[in-house]
């Protein structure tokens, strides 16, 4: 009985924060850290992410800033805890995923950050819903 009520919670506290990453959300900032070396990543700002209930997200702009061209991108994440994972298709047919730590989400804040399997080197991204 109670690893019942203890599971209901858990996915009831994952319903709740998933819906809360439901919409549309903005890039207001975006840093490299290296070495605790804060570098600005300023091609990210202004793209859009927009989570949908089913799963899918659609991005406006790109996850690499080469294959940037301004549209639409499809995908689809799993939020699970405090991590974010991104499924999608690059442009040459690549099937790629990127996984995020979430730092921060609210009702409008969201912070995730990206490492490349170095802890002292990460992208931050922060979102503001709109």
């Amino acid at each position: 009985m109670l690893l019942f009520v203890v599971s209901m919670t858990a996915l009831t506290s994952c319903k709740k924060d998933n819906a809360k990453l439901v919409g549309k959300w903005e890039c207001e900032t975006a840093s490299y850290i290296d070495d605790n070396i804060t570098q600005p990543t300023d091609y990210l700002i202004g793209m859009v992410w927009e989570f949908y209930q089913n799963g899918n997200i659609t991005t406006t702009g790109t996850f690499d800033p080469t294959d940037s061209d301004g549209t639409a991108t499809s995908a689809t994440y799993v939020y699970t805890g405090n991590r974010l994972t991104i499924k999608y298709t690059e442009l040459d047919g690549d099937l790629e995923t990127e996984t995020y730590r979430i730092t921060e989400l609210t009702q409008s804040n969201l912070v995730i950050e990206k490492n490349d399997n170095d802890i002292d080197d990460h992208l931050q991204l922060t979102f503001k819903k709109i």
